[in-house]
């Protein structure tokens, strides 16, 4: 009998701290920062980078522009010409080009203006909150954080600036959501999303 008890017990344990695990935030930051394993999840590190990257290409290499890829829940489509900046060195990358910002290490340039064919993708659930760092070259910024498959239901726009923006969003129904920029260049350093959390 003690045995069971003791079983059920760890069952238990384990169960609370997978679903505490589980809903960790997840982090993307495209400079590889690894943000506190104890309140967030780490989506990117270096070899997760640099695999983004074709394999005869040494990691670490600079002058490459960036591919698409896939990263989790998170996709990137891009134009062929858009540029990982990273003062990590570890990374391939284009070039170190990077404002001086304490946490931020890692930015995604956008090297077209209003290019809207070039966005992130990410699948949410419903009243899942987004939380995103944003520049923009010009400083003349339109975000868009829009429900890919009825925009007309969610297409929330911020302005951007050239000073480096947090910028916050719920999504309104489960389902893929499109990040872009329809007017000016922007950089992009970190993404995170937290579940919803609903009280009993």
């Amino acid at each position: 009998m003690m045995k069971q008890l003791q079983f059920l017990a760890l069952l238990l344990f384990l169960g609370i701290w997978q679903g505490h695990s589980q809903n960790l935030p997840d982090v993307w930051d495209f400079g590889a920062t690894q943000l506190d394993a104890a309140s967030y999840d780490n989506q990117l590190d270096v070899d997760a980078i640099n695999a983004w990257y074709d394999s005869s290409i040494a990691p670490g290499t600079t002058g490459e522009n960036l591919p698409d890829f896939v990263a989790g829940d998170l996709t990137w489509t891009g134009g062929g010409n858009d540029r990982l900046r990273t003062s990590n060195t570890a990374l391939t990358r284009y070039d170190e080009n990077i404002s001086d910002y304490e946490d931020f290490k890692g930015r995604i340039y956008i090297n077209s203006s209003g290019a809207t064919g070039r966005f992130f993708s990410l699948e949410l659930q419903e009243d899942d909150e987004v939380t995103l760092w944003a520049t923009t070259q010009n400083g003349t910024g339109q975000l868009h954080f829009e429900y890919a498959a009825d925009p007309e239901m969610q297409n929330d726009v911020i302005p951007v600036t050239k000073e480096l923006t947090e910028l916050n969003f719920v999504a309104k129904a489960a389902g893929t959501y499109r990040i872009y920029d329809d007017t000016d260049k922007p950089s992009y350093f970190r993404i995170i999303r937290k579940a919803a959390e609903y009280s009993a």
